[in-house]
């Protein structure tokens, strides 16, 4: 069923109410989704040979700068 809005307040009412929405599906999607990324990640960072599709594991180093 829907309302019409006529006020500025029910405007505001309906704004917040639908963010809060996005805000609450975004916790379900991420507290689903993240056990699932984490052992994704973690399977292919501990690979010695990477596939393909993938850039090659490197050690970075820092680079340290002597300004003289």
């Amino acid at each position: 069923m829907f309302k019409l809005i006529s006020t500025r307040e029910e405007k505001k009412l309906n704004v917040l109410y639908w963010d809060h929405m996005r805000k609450l599906a975004e916790q379900i999607r991420d507290e689903y989704d993240k056990p699932q990324e984490d052992c994704y990640n973690r399977q292919y960072t501990l690979l010695h040979f990477r596939p393909d599709f993938m850039e090659p594991y490197t050690k970075t180093t820092r680079i340290k700068y002597r300004y003289n």
